[in-house]
């Protein structure tokens, strides 16, 4: 009775295991680098630093003698980044929104479109926020040893983008067109779904 019992508890594991097994994922595929390469990491980097539907986000990297120096860059280059980003954001959104509504692009309108873009751009850079920032001292030899290198990133909300190209679109002075608020929300948003 009592090998009958031990046999039955064998089977009982051995089936159970057997069926474990059968549900196991494939492993999951690191990356490698290529032979005679390696991979490296580099800090303020990666998908949490990427523009998506809700911010505009870019990464300078600059390197100085001086800490402060090599911040102060990579800081202006990371908000030239995202001012290039959101013209080319607003100039689609003005142009699309500019079709469903029926008016002919002049060249007028192109360049109040190129001005507001300007304008959007540059008052939209007052809000970004550092959202990551590191410093590296260079130690290997060559022309940046013992030099800081400074990342960071930087951020600012679509909605605020969103705001003031609203603004801007319904007073109507310098693109001569119709607003409808509707509209204008539903173009802007299926451009922001691009990134």
């Amino acid at each position: 009775m009592k090998t009958n019992q031990i046999f039955l508890a064998i089977v009982v594991v051995a089936f159970t295991l057997a069926s474990c097994g059968g549900s196991k994922k494939a492993p999951r595929k690191v990356y490698e680098a290529p032979p005679g390469t390696v991979s490296v990491e580099l800090p303020c980097t990666g998908t949490s630093y990427m523009s998506d539907k809700k911010h505009f986000r870019a990464t300078g990297i600059q390197t100085s003698a001086m800490e402060a120096v090599a911040l102060k860059s990579a800081v202006a280059q990371s908000k030239s980044q995202i001012a290039n980003d959101i013209s080319v954001r607003v100039q689609n959104v003005l142009q699309n929104y500019n079709k469903i509504i029926g008016v002919e692009s002049t060249n007028t309108t192109t360049q109040a479109f190129e001005d507001m873009t300007k304008q959007v751009a540059n008052t939209v850079l007052t809000g970004t926020r550092t959202i990551c920032q590191k410093f590296v001292r260079v130690t290997e030899e060559g022309p940046n040893k013992g030099k800081y290198k400074a990342y960071v990133t930087q951020e600012i909300d679509v909605d605020a983008v969103y705001n003031e190209v609203s603004s801007m679109v319904s007073k109507g002075d310098q693109a001569k067109v119709e607003y409808d608020y509707e509209k204008f929300k539903e173009v802007f948003e299926m451009e922001m779904e691009k990134n």
